[in-house]
């Protein structure tokens, strides 16, 4: 049985289709918010947990871990209302599943376990513009979350260090911060 996720696209003002330039008079009013569109995103349980926005080439990366299908799906964000599916990442080649993604100044990083959860895991660095590997940098294992600073110069990763089913390893929980310029 195939089941889907489906990713909403939430907006804080009336929709316009140039929303993408920064009004600082503008202010957010909860009250407006109102669903613009959603796209289904293929797969089942691990499809559209995680997404990420790059302004530059207005794109949104989501993390797709189904069953044999370990990517980070890239959707056209030119227009929230008819966004679609445009490009796929495979990320099996470096590890286990993506945990999580951060975009900033043209570069998305993703947090990448190891296929054995215990082991150390990876931050994944991506070109936004044409999905090439910019680096690879080893973390800790099980590598939770991963966000750029505000200034872009560095990228921190949580890395849960979680135990196997056993707890015969059980690895430390770190704090992995990688120089990005």
């Amino acid at each position: 049985m195939l089941i889907c996720s489906v990713l909403t696209v939430f907006s804080c003002t009336k929709f316009d289709k140039d929303f993408w330039k920064d009004d600082p008079k503008q202010k957010e009013n909860a009250e407006r918010f109102e669903s613009v569109a959603s796209i289904t995103i293929p797969g089942g349980i691990g499809a559209a947990e995680i997404s990420t926005h790059d302004p530059q080439t207005k794109r949104l990366f989501v993390v797709n871990n189904t069953v044999g299908n370990n990517r980070i799906d890239v959707l056209d964000f030119h227009d929230p209302e008819i966004a679609s599916i445009i490009h796929s990442i495979p990320v099996a080649p470096f590890g286990g599943l993506v945990n999580s993604l951060d975009v900033n100044n043209g570069r998305l990083a993703a947090a990448v376990e190891s296929s054995v959860k215990t082991d150390a895991g990876k931050v994944i660095i991506f070109s936004t513009a044409d999905y090439s590997v910019i680096k690879q940098v080893a973390v800790g294992a099980l590598p939770d979350m991963v966000t750029y600073t505000p200034d872009g110069k560095y990228i921190i990763s949580a890395n849960e260090g979680e135990p196997n089913s056993t707890y015969s390893i059980d690895p430390k929980g770190t704090i992995s911060i990688i120089c990005s310029k």
